[in-house]
């Protein structure tokens, strides 16, 4: 369990320094007028895991060509959303 919630901090940390160069991207690149194309080809597949209800939809990125990756990734977006709703609705982990 610790080790899933160091995992939630790091990826909330992450996504925040990510949003944070995002928008300093986005000032700069409105005050040289021009535009920017940022492509990931680290995980260029996608595919979304809907739980049911509001807030309940994970898009998850992977490499389809790393099928075992895959699946963790898939795997891990599960115990995530589980935790999730421990955390905001109250609700028991399963």
């Amino acid at each position: 369990m610790e080790e899933l919630k160091e995992k939630v901090k790091t990826a909330l940390e992450t996504e925040k320094e990510l949003c944070g160069k995002a928008q300093e991207l986005a000032e700069l690149t409105a005050k040289m007028n021009v535009s920017t194309t940022i492509t990931v080809s680290e995980n260029p597949d996608s595919m979304e895991l809907d739980f049911g209800g509001p807030r309940k939809c994970t898009k998850i990125y992977f490499d389809a060509s790393k099928p075992e990756e895959a699946r963790k990734k898939i795997e891990n977006a599960i115990e995530l959303n589980k935790y999730k709703d421990k955390l905001i609705g109250g609700g028991e982990e399963q």
